[in-house]
């Protein structure tokens, strides 16, 4: 991580697994940028997870993964608002096939007056899983106190 007074944030981070019981060999790297000015925060963030992991016993191979994604944040004095959205992609490796692009999307708001915040975020996934056309939605409302 490397950050500068001006607000700008660049970072990242690599992973490597051995063998285990279970498989062999995974890389997973990623690398992100932030700026944050006043109360606004803008980021992108870049992943790949090298999926060369063999089940013990076989010669299966795992699908390589891709990612990118950006958010975007607003804070103002007892207010806040943030979005995300995400693009995941699976590679085909020999006859496998790829998958579909998954697509995240996130929107989130929150109002906190004293001890008490109202939330509401909305949550969208399209190809999820990686199989065309299946999606998935959530919204929620919520409502919490300290005391």
């Amino acid at each position: 991580k490397l950050a500068h007074e001006s607000g700008l944030t660049l970072g990242g981070g690599n992973m490597k697994v051995g063998n285990t019981d279970a498989a062999t060999g995974l890389e997973i790297a990623t690398g992100y940028a932030l700026y944050s000015n006043g109360g606004v925060s803008i980021g992108y963030q870049e992943a790949y997870i090298n999926a060369s992991v063999t089940e013990k016993g076989t010669t299966t191979r795992g699908n390589d993964t891709e990612s990118d994604g950006f958010a975007v944040a607003y804070t103002a004095g007892d207010f806040s608002f943030s979005y995300s959205k995400t693009n995941e992609t699976t590679k085909a490796v020999g006859a496998t096939a790829a998958l579909e692009e998954e697509e995240f999307s996130a929107v989130q708001a929150a109002y906190n007056m004293g001890g008490m915040t109202i939330a509401a975020s909305l949550y969208d996934a399209d190809n999820l899983d990686g199989v065309a056309a299946k999606k998935y939605e959530e919204t929620e409302i919520s409502v919490s106190f300290a005391f």
